[in-house]
């Protein structure tokens, strides 16, 4: 009966043993068993949609871009301004920049809102209460809406160009211009009349041929002069300072062949400048 018993305690053990190898054998080939805390596996790369890696929406990209949006005041505001001389440039772009009548401007060309919004922004655009402009022309525009291009008048005549860009509803959305201050002409009297100015284009564009040489095939021919049509008209000079001066074309031809372009300096009568229109 002892024997008996301490065989069977003997087959016990070495059923637990076998029984432990097991679970150990499992364990070390498959790693440890998961329990309730581990972690989920990831899924497949291409099926994981990260944030930084998804299109932005379509208003995001719009401001991303400075493009248009819905709301165009709350994109970052590109304003610049610069003055030299008489001439003030500036480029208003985004922002609340102002609204427009776009009735009197597409319809009427009237540019009373134009001016008003100009001078309402006068320390960016140097618009003073004598500004002048007007409409040269208005047209639908794919990007804003509508655009229309203006030039400032001065007793008249046309000085500088500008364009501005705005929707239907008559919010601005971009505005950029060349102005030049009105008052930089009250002390520049006309004293030279357009005769007097072409009798001296005339005898300037004759030292001007005198410089030029000969055409081929000319042999013989004698120097011709004629005097164009000409214009009174404002420029700015070197120094972006605005002068008035008679514009004189003076037609060369015969033994040279050119036409000069001469300016004169409507107060003194001087010759400011020849310039040749075959090269302009």
């Amino acid at each position: 009966m002892v024997r008996l018993g301490n065989n069977r305690r003997k087959l016990a053990l070495v059923a637990v043993l076998l029984a432990v190898a097991v679970v150990l054998a499992y364990v070390f080939l498959t790693g440890e068993p998961e329990g309730p805390d581990a972690p989920i596996a990831s899924t497949p790369a291409q099926e994981q949609a990260r944030a930084a890696d998804l299109p932005l929406p379509e208003s995001a990209l719009a401001n991303k871009n400075n493009g248009p949006t819905e709301n165009p005041t709350e994109i970052q505001p590109k304003w610049e301004t610069s003055t030299k001389g008489d001439r003030t440039h500036f480029s208003l772009f985004y922002g609340d920049i102002g609204y427009v009548d776009v009735a009197s401007i597409l319809q009427d060309r009237d540019p009373y809102s134009i001016v008003a919004l100009l001078q309402s922004h006068r320390e960016l655009t140097g618009a003073d209460e004598y500004l002048e402009i007007e409409i040269v022309s208005a047209r639908e525009n794919e990007r804003w809406g509508y655009e229309a291009r203006f030039e400032q008048l001065m007793e008249g005549y046309r000085v500088e160009p500008g364009t501005i860009l705005f929707s239907s509803s008559g919010a601005v959305g971009g505005l950029y211009a060349d102005l030049i201050n009105t008052e930089a002409l009250y002390d520049s009297p006309v004293l030279i009349l357009q005769p007097e100015a072409e009798a001296i284009a005339l005898e300037a564009a004759v030292r001007y041929a005198a410089t030029l040489p000969d055409s081929r095939g000319s042999q013989g021919q004698t120097l011709t002069t004629e005097i164009l049509p000409g214009e009174m008209m404002y420029e700015l000079d070197s120094e972006y300072k605005l002068r008035r001066v008679w514009r004189i074309p003076v037609a060369i031809s015969g033994r040279k062949w050119d036409t000069a372009l001469v300016l004169i300096d409507p107060e003194t009568g001087k010759a400011i400048d020849v310039r040749s229109a075959i090269v302009q």
